[in-house]
Parts: C-alpha cells; structure tokens; sequence
C-alpha cells in the first residue's frame, strides 16, 4: 500500500472517476469503499471537484435499470447530478475529438477514451479508477489534447486505487504442467 489518496489527491484541483470507483462508493465495496468515500467526502467539504465522464454515470445506472431498482436508479442520479462537488460533464464534439486522440495514442477501448477525453476537457488533473488499462496515461501526462475548435488541453495522470488499499496477500497455488 503507498501514502493515503487524500494525500495523493491533495494535489490536484480536479480529478474525474473512473465507473469502478463509483461502484465502490455507491455498493460500499470492501476494500475500496473507504478511498473512494473519502474522494466524494473531499468533494463535499469542497477540497476537491470530482468530475464524471456521462458515460460513466450510464454505465452506473445499467444495474439498476436492468433490476428495476428504483432506489438504487435514484442514488446514481442523485450522487451524479445533486452531490456537491462532483459534476457530470456531458459528451460533445470536444469530448469526441480529445477523446479519439487519446485513443490513438495509447489505444484505449473507446468507451475508456471517452472517460479520458471527457477529464481532460473538463480539466481534470487525474483520473481515479482501478482498470490496470489506464497506467498508460502516465507514459502521456501532460500531452497536449486537442478539442474541436478548443483550447489544447492536457492528458491527466492515473491514479490507481488498488495502490491504496490494504488487502491481505494471497498466494497463488503453481500450475503443474506435464512434461
């Protein structure tokens, strides 16, 4: 495990979240729940603005929909839309053009690029998630992004949340192979 994310966080103004650090917060998944409540308690305490790719809070309300969960519906929508500190920035033609440079750069599955794209319009400094994919923004921070018709922007840096929890380490049995 390395320093507290709050620490970590502390240096920037703005961070976006991946899908999985929302999961966490909204299912209190154990052992994420407490870096990722302790990102949106920073943003309610307005020490930091959380940013959400709409394409995240999609891929949030996907369970709920499926289950006709509307409790479950109701708390996406109200952790995306109506907690303080924490904003959904909708896709656009900037969000579109950032989006297919980070892709080409670093080959990221669409649906990861856009949340990219949509952090480095919004100005993100880094984003926060636990898809190992995403380490290849830091070989890209601080590359120059462009938009359609914007202000460059900059590719945020990568934050892991597995490098900040405790989890008890688990030995793998060895594979016997024949021969």
């Amino acid at each position: 495990m390395g320093e507290d994310i709050s620490k970590v966080v502390s240096a920037f103004p703005r961070v976006s979240l991946d899908t999985n650090t929302c999961i966490y917060f909204l299912q209190r998944k154990d052992p994420w729940f407490e870096p990722s409540a302790t990102l949106f308690a920073r943003a309610r305490q307005a020490r930091l603005a959380l940013e959400i790719c709409s394409i995240v809070q999609m891929e949030l309300l996907v369970r709920p929909l499926a289950r006709g969960d509307l409790d479950e519906e109701q708390r996406v929508i109200d952790l995306t839309e109506r907690t303080a500190g924490v904003g959904t920035t909708l896709m656009d033609r900037d969000v579109i053009f950032a989006a297919g440079r980070v892709r080409a750069l670093t080959r990221l599955r669409a649906p990861d690029a856009l949340v990219v794209g949509s952090a480095a319009v919004s100005s993100s400094n880094a984003i926060v998630g636990n898809d190992k994919g995403f380490e290849i923004l830091n070989k890209f921070a601080g590359v120059r992004l462009t938009g359609a018709g914007r202000q460059p922007m900059m590719m945020p840096r990568y934050i892991h949340l597995d490098d900040y929890i405790d989890r008890p380490r688990t030995r793998r049995r060895s594979r016997k192979t024949n021969g």
